[in-house]
This record gives C-alpha cells, sequence and structure tokens, in this order.
C-alpha cells in the first residue's frame, strides 16, 4: 500500500464517503496514539446543512449591500450566489490590464483597497470655459501641447 495523505491535528476525514454514500476507498491507520471526535452521519449532515445555509445568507447578505441587486428576490439572488466564487488578491497584484484583459465578469468588492489607473491626457483648452479629453490610446492626433497624465482612484476601508 502507498501513503496518499497523512493527516494532523485539527482535520478531518470521511465526509466524501457520507456524502456519496458510497464505501471507503482507502485504509486509515494510526501513526501515534491517537484521540478521535466522531460524528454520526445524521449529526454530520445537520452540521453540514447549517453551514450552508449560513455560508448562503452571508452571500445574500453581501449581494444586497448592492444598489445593483436591490431589486433582485431572495430566490433569484441564491440562484445568482451559486454562480458566484470568491478571488482573493494579494497587494500588489494586478486584477486587470487596461486594453487587455477580457470583460466578462464584474468585480464586488468585500473587503480590502484596490487603485484604479488610467492613461488620460492632459485636457487642451478648447475655449476658455470648456475642455477636450482625448483617450490615449489616440496620443499621436493630440497637439503637442498635450501630455499623458495618470488617473488613479484609491477606495480606502
Amino acid at each position: 500500500m502507498k501513503i496518499v495523505k497523512t493527516y494532523k491535528e485539527h482535520t478531518s476525514f470521511g465526509e466524501l464517503a457520507l456524502l456519496t454514500n458510497k464505501r471507503r476507498k482507502a485504509k486509515l491507520e494510526t501513526t501515534a496514539d491517537t484521540h478521535f471526535a466522531v460524528l454520526s452521519k445524521k449529526d454530520y449532515r445537520i452540521a453540514q446543512y447549517k453551514v450552508q445555509a449560513q455560508i448562503l445568507n452571508d452571500k445574500l447578505n453581501f449581494l444586497k449591500q448592492f444598489d445593483l441587486f436591490g431589486t433582485l428576490s431572495d430566490t433569484y439572488l441564491t440562484s445568482l450566489s451559486y454562480s458566484m466564487h470568491e478571488d482573493i488578491y494579494l497587494r500588489g497584484q494586478d486584477v486587470y490590464q487596461e486594453g487587455i484583459d477580457s470583460v466578462d465578469k464584474i468585480y464586488l468588492i468585500k473587503n480590502g483597497e484596490f487603485e484604479l489607473t488610467k492613461k488620460l491626457l492632459k485636457p487642451i483648452p478648447k475655449t476658455s470655459d470648456s475642455f477636450l479629453y482625448r483617450p490615449a490610446s489616440r496620443a499621436k492626433e493630440v497637439a503637442p501641447e498635450s501630455a499623458v497624465v495618470e488617473f488613479s482612484y484609491r477606495r480606502f476601508k
């Protein structure tokens, strides 16, 4: 037999057999004196139901904080929450880049902070009271008096 995994304190095993209602697919043998807390299938399912209900409730409450979802029913938000997943980004990591990444999702900030930067051109006075802006991608078409500047938006907790 080959050792596939070693379990240590504060880990659990056996959930898959309970969820699929199939026989165990491996042998488990202690390598030291071991003390277990054992949970019956019935109690495990009750606990899992409560955990999943709390996760769903947390997702619904999160979505309800956004005006975008304010008029949607709980039933619809529940089905929407099933397709939602959580991404975690580290400090300094790009979420997406201007002009490169595809536009196929919306980001809902759960916590943390972010910076949005965009290359813009300095305004060129059109008349004394109005300004003309052109995107950086058309910079070569702009008069030499203009210069590319960075625009930043910062959100803090």
